[in-house]
């Protein structure tokens, strides 16, 4: 039994629990007044040893395949089902829509200070392109017609993924609170490894086991992040009251975690 079919399934498990954690984290383990961590938060603990299990099983799991670097790029992704058209389509919606209400927040923002923003503008433009890159690509996936011209698409979520790092280190990187942004942080490293070796298999020696790997963290680390922050919005919005950018950043993870999902599902199929 090739149990690496399943990797895409247990990486939404295990990013459900974490998201759980994640949340009873946020609305238990932090003080109200000061939202300072509290010395002794056991989901805290419990939502680390997950991530370390996690990214242990991952790793053994997906390196099973190491040796599978013949496939090329419609082999490994191609799918001409309806599940996989229906995934990449409200993927690309979801982060084509997030990006632009991000772009809409930002310059309607009551801070005008252009070095707060300088970063935001190119993210939600990306973000934007990003979907529209993933509507081209699964065409071509679908069609079996990787071609020169769109090829160049497989970049665009690479980079939305890496400024969305660059964003969120920058706004709290000065930020003494490391066990609260550090779970904002991790998906966007996962999503850039990711969608890193999904370029990968146009541009250099395709490495479907670092691709199974990378997206499975990425989607458990996006739904941890994504699922956390909405329970701790719902249950405890007088301690955590997050703005727009923070929520439509929220739907551009969602999406990304989602054509993930997918892709991985249609590659696990094929090593």
């Amino acid at each position: 039994m090739n149990i690496t079919i399943f990797l895409p399934f247990f990486a939404l498990i295990f990013g459900v629990f974490g998201g759980i954690l994640r949340g009873l984290s946020l609305i238990n383990g932090y003080e109200p007044q000061t939202l300072l961590p509290i010395a002794d938060d056991k989901f805290q603990l419990f939502l680390i040893i997950l991530s370390i299990i996690s990214v242990i099983l991952f790793f053994a799991l997906s390196f099973k395949n190491k040796n599978r670097s013949d496939l090329d790029f419609e082999t490994a992704f191609g799918s001409n089902s309806a599940l996989f058209k229906t995934i990449s389509v409200l993927s690309a919606m979801l982060i084509s829509l997030c990006g632009a209400a991000g772009l809409y927040f930002t310059i309607t923002a009551q801070d005008k200070n252009l070095y707060s923003h300088i970063t935001d503008f190119p993210l939600w433009v990306l973000a934007v392109f990003s979907g529209l890159a993933i509507i081209g690509l699964t065409n071509a996936v679908i069609k079996k017609e990787i071609s020169e011209t769109n090829a160049y698409l497989a970049l665009v979520p690479m980079f939305w993924a890496a400024f969305d790092l660059i964003v969120i280190f920058k706004n709290n990187s000065s930020s003494p609170l490391v066990s609260y942004y550090s779970f904002d942080l991790i998906p966007s490293i996962f999503l850039t490894l990711a969608f890193y070796a999904f370029a990968g298999f146009l541009y250099s020696k395709p490495k479907p086991a670092f691709m199974i790997f990378a997206s499975s963290l990425a989607i458990v680390f996006s739904l941890t992040c994504v699922i956390g922050t909405a329970m701790a919005q719902i249950a405890a919005p007088a301690i955590w009251s997050f703005d727009m950018q923070t929520i439509v950043r929220l739907g551009c993870l969602t999406g990304g975690a989602l054509y993930l999902f997918g892709l991985t599902s249609n590659l696990c199929k094929n090593v």
